[in-house]
């Protein structure tokens, strides 16, 4: 039976339930599914598409389902932080609908957020912030900043069990997930969805920092969006986690798992412009290096650019594994003829998040004996990109608008296990 109109109301002006929620309009909140009271999200939500999820809500929505067991800690999750990543969204329909007339067990809170760039496929739209880029007081200055303060705030107030912020790749990557910490029970969540664990310390603006200082949190990538073993495997975590009153606590071996850490984040410098060509192109390239590749290039139109980095089409093809040799991955070719060429990407160390390693790097004499020693990518001076010997990739991706967005990738070592 759902609560009476009245009781929502009341819960909406209580401490639980802030009403500045209402007054900003920057979030909406629902209290079920599907019923006839007061404040609950339509049925609709539970089979709508992601581009038609914004018909549905509206807004950006934090929706309470509740639980069975009064006495279970509630499980809060976050979907479509990014517009173009649906598979969360879809997991939680399957879940909720398969559980429709029975129930659920624990309390579920889901953050459904950027809905407005999920109506137009896109990870965000202009103007706005990255939806993953706002769970710190430093993105205090944008609007959004609200949505995650509020949500920060009703997690602390209804104690919760652990936090899941369910994400995809643009590129080809085996499931995983991250932590920001490496404490047991976050490590041991992470563990029931992959053995692929990523040690995520920076940026501290996302979801998954700020969620970690309240209870075990995990940020899972889940593969290309809509990918059906990725949300196969979303909602079997989300309903073991529904059912279980405590994660489990046996210690993970060395060998049941794969802990990496990040180290370097991978963006392109603003005056470079990006392309993908046919990796034959640039393997000739590598072969005959005084010879320049023969792909098409597209001219840039935007004047500030001064060169163009042109990555293999299948650059995704790398990620999570160690690189045995220094590996072609593109080019770079300058606008102006005239003009030296010049390292395209900003190389910043993850420790840090401040200064950068290989930025504005100098070209030096060809030959691989000759390339900066030290950084992971490297460049000849006939403009030649190659990843490093010993580097890891993950999130590598072949999709423009992800790269412009974001990174291009980020780059990993494997470290040990804490209790190994």
């Amino acid at each position: 039976m759902c609560p009476a109109p009245a009781k929502i109301k009341a819960a909406i002006k209580s401490k639980a339930i802030p009403s500045v929620w209402q007054e900003t309009g920057i979030l909406k909140y629902y209290e079920g599914i599907g019923n006839s009271c007061e404040g609950s999200v339509p049925e609709e939500f539970l089979n709508v598409s992601p581009d038609r999820i914004l018909d549905v809500l509206g807004q950006p929505s934090l929706i309470k389902v509740t639980g069975t067991n009064p006495h279970a800690r509630p499980l809060f999750v976050s979907t479509l932080l990014h517009g173009d990543e649906h598979s969360g969204l879809i997991a939680l329909q399957r879940m909720l609908a398969r559980n429709r007339h029975c129930g659920i067990e624990r309390t579920l809170l889901i953050l459904v957020g950027n809905v407005h760039a999920a109506a137009q496929n896109k990870r965000l739209l202009p103007g706005q912030p990255d939806f993953n880029r706002i769970w710190h007081s430093s993105a205090a200055h944008f609007s959004e900043h609200t949505i995650a303060s509020r949500c920060i705030e009703t997690a602390r107030q209804s104690n919760i069990f652990a936090a899941l912020d369910l994400h995809n790749n643009t590129g080809l990557n085996p499931h995983y997930a991250c932590v920001a910490n490496l404490r047991k029970h976050d490590l041991q969540l992470a563990r029931m969805f992959t053995r692929n664990i990523m040690l995520f310390e920076k940026p501290d603006t996302t979801f998954g920092a700020a969620f970690a200082k309240i209870a075990p949190t995990i940020t899972i990538e889940a593969g290309l969006s809509g990918d059906e073993s990725g949300i196969e495997k979303i909602q079997s975590l989300i309903e073991s986690l529904l059912r279980n009153e405590l994660l489990p606590v046996a210690p993970i071996e060395h060998a049941d798992a794969d802990l990496y850490r990040n180290r370097h984040c991978v963006k392109l410098l603003p005056e470079f412009d990006l392309q993908f060509a046919s990796a034959l192109h640039l393997e000739k390239s590598a072969a005959r290096p005084a010879e320049i590749m023969t792909a098409p290039i597209k001219p840039s139109i935007n004047p500030r650019h001064r060169g163009i980095a042109i990555i293999r089409e299948d650059i995704d093809r790398f990620n999570f594994l160690k690189i045995q040799s220094d590996t072609p991955i593109g080019l770079v070719t300058m606008i102006a003829t005239q003009s030296q060429t010049r390292f395209p990407f900003e190389i910043s160390d993850c420790d840090s998040c401040g200064g950068d390693l290989a930025d504005n790097a100098e070209s030096l004499p060809l030959g691989l004996s000759s390339l900066q020693a030290g950084s992971p990518i490297k460049m000849h001076k006939d403009g030649t990109l190659y990843l490093a010997s010993g580097t890891i990739p993950s999130m590598l991706t072949p999709k423009r608008d992800a790269v412009l967005a974001d990174c291009l990738c980020y780059l990993m070592h494997r470290i040990p296990w804490p209790n190994a």
